[in-house]
């Protein structure tokens, strides 16, 4: 299967399983496996526009670093201000779920993608847009 039908198709299960959290009466039973579905309908749209390798890296460099910075918010209070999870998603490292790496993975390559159709130029400038 092509890997624009393999993200279409991830992103209509997100899209189900999203409207089926908000019909059941503990939604947050569904966090994880969106989150999975998000990621991985990101980097297959990424696969297809750059390649598997080149998607791969991308959203490995969005989910470290922004769970890097989920790490560094949570024991320091910088820079979103003091928070904390709950222990309701886990697994989870310095007190962070480790699906929040892939939440981030997934939206830092969509707002990546927006950042493109936006944002002349390419590189740095797109990542900073995005």
């Amino acid at each position: 299967m092509p890997t624009r039908a393999l993200g279409v198709l991830f992103l209509l299960a997100m899209m189900g399983f999203q409207v089926a959290s908000g019909l059941d009466a503990r939604p947050e039973r569904f966090t994880g496996l969106i989150v999975v579905l998000l990621a991985a309908s990101a980097v297959a749209f990424a696969a297809d526009a750059w390649g598997a390798r080149r998607a791969v890296a991308a959203f490995g460099a969005a989910a470290l670093t922004g769970y890097a910075v989920e790490v560094i918010g949570v024991l320091t209070g910088f820079p979103f201000g003091a928070y904390s999870y709950s222990d309701v998603l886990w697994p989870q490292v310095g007190g962070v779920p480790m699906v929040v790496a892939l939440a981030w993975g997934g939206m830092g390559l969509a707002a990546y993608a927006v950042a493109a159709a936006i944002a002349p130029g390419g590189g740095w400038a797109r990542v900073c847009v995005g």
